[in-house]
């Protein structure tokens, strides 16, 4: 029988493969693997999307450097051939008459060390840059993510090779894939640059640039001590200077580096660091307000405007959806502050940000007015409690008399136990 998915490969084809298939429609996600045999190639193959999984391979066989495999699928044989090579494998899908395209590489998993020798600013032949950084999520490890200043698109490589990477289309599905890439070694094992292909385009060779350094920094507001990164633009100084300001919930200094590689490029310091309570910073997020995360904005600004070579009268704040709330409020603290960004960030008060966004999703779910409004009418006693502490009777009556309807029971808060 065939091995689980993830062990060794023991031949050129063996292994998992992911990717799908279409035809002259929306991509069906398959999983396979390969693995050899006596008789060759066998395995089994799977449908994550339809959370179909252990499919039997009807067949498989390696010809002249072609690959193909039949599925049995629910709809009918599948069958997928083409050449197999360095991880990739594409070519022509067959279903009875039905004829399309697949798509599938051969996942690999790399740890955050061997990753991160690939981050940098890359320059394409056409001048635009391409800007290449490991952005931690909610979850999971790090991702190798890209910025293609050419065509504004934004995308996570999938390593297929020790230097190799695909990039889907979309960050929701492995197909189609929209880019191939591969990282080429200069003296010294240095990255020297990366061998770029757009969706079967010709591919280009974007040479890495080096206009910036990357050291850590660390700085408190009173005993909560932070930590993060300094990108700091090579050459003379003094440059201005910019910290830079997560959204809500977790936050490392990963999750905008790739920001600061584009300020630094820009000639701009940019210091990005770890929230309270996240990676190597202390505190908690989790109990602390707005305040005191303009407070830790803040003693970003104080470590920032004290670096050798950065303008201390040119060091503001750049804040991200929830952070341009916290940088408004920082700036307004400190007269120090040069400037400002909030990016997405709210115009409004963040009581009024959640009604706005309440009557949008009630709307689309089919409420009333008026019954919207009885809902929204329970959040903001919700928001009392929360705030005050006081009001938990009120605020469980209007959740109590909300759950009397079963339509206006899914939209009604939380009570306070």
């Amino acid at each position: 029988s065939a091995a689980a998915f993830g062990q060794a490969p023991s031949a050129p084809y063996a292994g998992d493969w992911m990717g799908g298939y279409a035809f002259d429609g929306p991509w069906t996600v398959a999983r396979l693997h390969l693995e050899e045999t006596a008789a060759g190639p066998a395995g089994k193959w799977a449908l994550p999307d339809q959370k179909l999984g252990d499919l039997p391979l009807l067949s498989a066989a390696l010809r002249e450097g072609e690959l193909e495999a039949v599925l049995d699928s629910p709809q009918g044989p599948v069958v997928l051939k083409g050449p197999a090579a360095n991880g990739r494998w594409s070519g022509t899908a067959e279903m009875g008459e039905r004829r399309g395209r697949f798509e599938m590489f051969r996942p690999a998993t790399l740890p955050t060390e061997a990753l991160a020798r690939f981050e940098g600013l890359y320059r394409l032949p056409s001048g635009k840059e391409l800007n290449i950084f490991l952005m931690e999520g909610a979850a999971g490890p790090p991702a190798l993510t890209f910025i293609d200043r050419e065509t504004n698109r934004l995308g996570k490589l999938q390593s297929h090779a020790e230097q190799a990477f695909v990039a889907a289309a979309s960050m929701q599905a492995p197909v189609p894939v929209a880019e191939w890439a591969e990282f080429l070694d200069g003296e010294g094992g240095a990255i020297r640059a990366v061998r770029w292909e757009r969706d079967g385009k010709p591919a280009v060779e974007a040479v890495r640039q080096d206009p910036f350094t990357v050291e850590p920094a660390a700085f408190a507001n009173g005993d909560v001590k932070l930590e993060g990164r300094l990108y700091r633009p090579k050459g003379a100084g003094p440059v201005p200077g910019i910290v830079l300001v997560h959204g809500s919930g977790k936050g490392s200094w990963r999750q905008l580096s790739g920001l600061a590689q584009f300020f630094a490029s820009k000639g701009i310091a940019a210091l990005t660091y770890d929230k309270r309570g996240c990676g190597g910073s202390g505190g908690d997020w989790r109990r602390s307000g707005f305040p005191e995360l303009a407070q830790d904005a803040l003693a970003g600004v104080k470590w920032l405007q004290g670096r050798p070579g950065v303008d201390p009268k040119r060091v503001g704040l750049y804040g991200i959806s929830q952070g341009g709330w916290i940088v408004a409020l920082a700036a307004s603290l400190d007269p120090g502050v040069g400037f400002f960004i909030s990016h997405s960030g709210p115009a409004v008060s963040p009581a009024e940000q959640e009604r706005t966004m309440l009557r949008v999703i009630f709307k689309g779910a089919g409420f009333t007015d008026e019954e919207t409004a009885k809902v929204l009418d329970a959040y903001k006693l919700l928001y009392a409690y929360g705030k005050t502490g006081k009001g938990a009777e009120a605020l469980d009556a209007a959740v109590a008399e909300l759950k009397k309807d079963p339509k206006l029971a899914e939209g009604a808060p939380a009570p306070s136990g």
